[in-house]
Parts: C-alpha cells; sequence; structure tokens
C-alpha cells in the first residue's frame, strides 16, 4: 500500500487522487486486470472509491463495471445520448450485471433546453 500512497496526489479538500498517466501511450501499458488489482487493494484503506471512466467501453470498464458496488452512467437529455445508453444498458443486462446497482444520472439539464424544446424530457420531469 505504501507504493500506491506514494503515487496518490493530495487535494486541498483532503481526497487522494490517483492521476491518469501523463502520456496516453502510457496507459496503454496498463492492464485491466492490473487496474482491478490496484482496486481491491484501495478498497481496504477507503470508504469511497470514484472512477471516472473513459467514454469507450473496453475490457477496463467492463471489469470496473463488476468490481463496482454502485454504477452512475451519466447521460445528456439529446436522443444520440439516450441511443448511446439503451446500448449500454443492453450489454449490462446481457452481462447479467445485478440492475440494483446501476443509477442513471441525467446531465446539463436546465431551462433554457427546455424552452428550446431540444431536451427529451417531459415538462412533468424534474431535474435533481
Amino acid at each position: 500500500m505504501e507504493v500506491v500512497d506514494n503515487v496518490l496526489v493530495n487535494h486541498e479538500s483532503g481526497l487522494k487522487v490517483l492521476l491518469a498517466p501523463s502520456k496516453p501511450e502510457d496507459a496503454e501499458e496498463i492492464s485491466a486486470d492490473k487496474v482491478a488489482q490496484l482496486i481491491e487493494k484501495l478498497r481496504g484503506s477507503f470508504d469511497f472509491i470514484v472512477v471516472d471512466t473513459a467514454t469507450k467501453l473496453d475490457d477496463l470498464c467492463i471489469a470496473l463495471f463488476d468490481l463496482a458496488e454502485r454504477l452512475l452512467l451519466v447521460l445528456n437529455p439529446t436522443l444520440p445520448s439516450v441511443k448511446n445508453m439503451r446500448t449500454i444498458l443492453n450489454l449490462l443486462d446481457a452481462l447479467q450485471l445485478d440492475p440494483n446497482k446501476v443509477q442513471l444520472v441525467m446531465n446539463r439539464v436546465n431551462a433554457e433546453l427546455e424552452r428550446a424544446k431540444v431536451s427529451i424530457l417531459s415538462p412533468r420531469s424534474k431535474p435533481i
């Protein structure tokens, strides 16, 4: 754990952050298995671990889906975003992921979108 502690960055809020590699090509050197092992080790030292994944679905994302206690899927209120989310939900269903740990989060909902009628939300929907 000491090695991991040495690479965690302390934020002024008290959070510790493990940053992505500084060069994208370095990230290709890190396997999904290694990330999963790291998450398992960190679980014993932290109450919460938040992982912000890339938008692409790869072996790493799928491994992290399995490890997650809660999966927050963020989408925008547009038809392409909803279509893409349906694809992800179909994949999670095919992987037999527990649907109780999946939550959808609607992002970028505001009154201007509602007035412009470019949002998929109905007038009865309430942003949180």
